[in-house]
């Protein structure tokens, strides 16, 4: 366990000077089907193929359910065009009904310098930009969020270190693809180095008695916050300094993104960042072991600081369990936007599927004076991956997720109306990947995303089905004559979006059936 805390913290630093990097490996690496797909979109194929939305009114709730007649089948493409300097890039989707041409019912959308622009047979002519908070108005004016209530709910759980979020978010976005191998074995020495450095802020060894009756030991550590900068800079010195590992990082990062952040010149930009961290807090890592060497508690209290909300502290604790139960691990973090909790245990099934159960306790700052509804939940999450190889080498690799999250219950003790008000919501998350080896092999695809919950009317189904196929080039666009949506005058805005809703209702009333609207009783 302590390994795997210090295996993250290396990987931590070297990652934090490598929010760019993109997915890119040796020729010898090998990699899964999931991570060929990721690849070949990102060195520019293309994706061919449809996507298909149905509804299903749940039994005795038809006339409550919002419901396909007919599946809603849309044409997908997917292309991430090559730019240069004049030319940023882009990833450009494009949506078809039923194979209909531009003027019956298309969207096509591009991302752009981390802007989503859009246009649409539903709207008026050209480009839009959808910036600033159009996307809540866009939402309710199509009824998105009326018609899944449980899943709107679900969002209050987040909110908490927006800045770092968004940094790993970035990273976790390239990860897949990554030569992560030969990172982990790059940074062996780090690893090393951190055990040697922590063993100098030993507080001590004392013996103790384990639950069990056995004898264990106690080992703690305290570093000041000045020592925890001086390492990281020191790191950064050793990893300017290290031809391989800079090899391995330039391997995984585009040329540009490799000049701009693995230079040895920007060495005391690093030093100058790492000493304007505003942390003061010690690092405290607190370890009770059994005379063999095995891990019974791990506590780590870590300061952390957040480029938008400010200061923050994170807690993880994981206590053994009795006889054969699996670890109790508890994360908190605690900043001025308020505190999040997570308590879980994790285990395996016979049959591969790895299991996660636990808690989620979210208690958000006050807003405007009032302090917004507490979000507890229970959760049950399971991940099963497995993959087959038939004769001929074709390679397919299945993902099976299952998500479910319910309100947790609320002591009796408790004012339950402090408690945000959601019903049980489960996600079921299929996947198929497959292709031969060679690199230029199509990937085909079939991914399935069904949600459905105690509060809702009808069962979604989403699925995505196509394959990686050769480049195209796609209609290009001025962005700077895009249309912004957040600087439209609210009248004009609103006429536009209004349009845009009967347009739409329009074309997939022949698609789908809508709730009833129940009788006035007066009447």
């Amino acid at each position: 366990m302590k390994r795997m805390v210090f295996r993250i913290a290396a990987l931590g630093l070297v990652m934090l000077l490598c929010t760019g990097a993109a997915a890119q490996t040796a020729d010898d690496v090998s990699y899964t089907m999931d991570e060929k797909l990721i690849k070949q979109l990102s060195y520019g194929s293309g994706f061919q193929g449809t996507l298909t939305i149905t509804a299903d009114a749940v039994e005795g709730r038809e006339s409550e359910a919002f419901s396909t007649i007919t599946p809603l089948v849309f044409d997908v493409t997917y292309i991430k065009p090559g730019g240069d300097e004049a030319v940023s890039q882009e990833s450009r989707l494009t949506l078809s009904l039923d194979g209909s041409d531009y003027q019956e019912g298309s969207a096509e959308f591009s991302l752009r310098d981390g802007a989503v622009y859009m246009r649409s047979s539903l709207l008026k002519d050209g480009w839009y930009l959808l910036d600033g908070d159009i996307t809540d108005l866009l939402l309710d004016n199509i009824g998105v969020q009326d018609a899944l209530p449980a899943a709107s709910e679900l969002t209050q759980a987040g909110g908490l270190m927006p800045g770092t979020l968004s940094f790993f978010t970035g990273i976790a976005y390239y990860l897949p693809g990554a030569n992560t191998d030969s990172m982990t074995a790059a940074t062996q020495d780090y690893l090393t180095k951190i055990d040697f450095w922590l063993e100098g802020y030993r507080e001590g060894v004392q013996m103790t008695v384990l639950d069990d009756g056995t004898s264990g030991m106690e080992i703690s550590y305290r570093i000041p916050a000045a020592a925890v900068k001086s390492q990281l800079k020191q790191m950064i010195v050793d990893l300017m300094n290290d031809e391989a590992l800079l090899n391995n990082l330039t391997a995984v990062m585009p040329e540009e993104q490799a000049a701009l952040y693995l230079d040895p010149e920007l060495q005391p930009y690093y030093f100058y960042a790492v000493d304007e961290l505003p942390v003061e807090d010690e690092l405290t890592i607190h370890r009770v072991m059994s005379l063999l060497g095995e891990t019974v508690e791990l506590s780590v209290v870590m300061p952390l600081y957040d480029s938008v909300s400010g200061a923050a502290t994170l807690t993880y604790t994981s206590t053994q369990g009795g006889e054969d139960m699996p670890y109790e691990n508890a994360l908190s973090l605690m900043s001025a936007d308020g505190y999040l909790e997570v308590n879980f245990r994790t285990y395996e099934t016979m049959n591969g599927t790895t299991v996660y159960q636990g808690t989620i306790l979210r208690e958000a700052a006050k807003e405007n004076g009032v302090n917004p509804p507490v979000y507890w939940a229970v959760f049950d999450l399971s991940i099963l991956i497995q993959t087959t190889k038939d004769l001929r080498g074709y390679e397919t690799q299945y993902q099976t997720v299952r998500l479910s999250v319910a309100p947790a219950e609320v002591p009796a003790a408790q004012d339950a109306s402090q408690y945000a008000v959601f019903t049980k919501t489960d996600l079921a998350l299929d996947m198929k990947f497959a292709s031969l080896a060679a690199k230029n092999s199509p990937t085909n695809t079939d991914i399935t995303l069904t949600v459905s919950g105690d509060d809702m009317a009808q069962t979604v189904s989403i699925k995505l089905s196509g394959v990686t196929t050769g480049q195209w080039t796609p209609e290009a666009f001025e962005a700077a004559q895009a249309v912004s949506l957040a600087q439209m005058p609210p009248e004009e805005l609103q006429s536009l979006l209004s349009q845009a809703v009967i347009k739409g209702g329009l074309l997939f009333l022949p698609y789908v059936n809508l709730p009833q609207i129940a009788a006035d009783p007066a009447d």
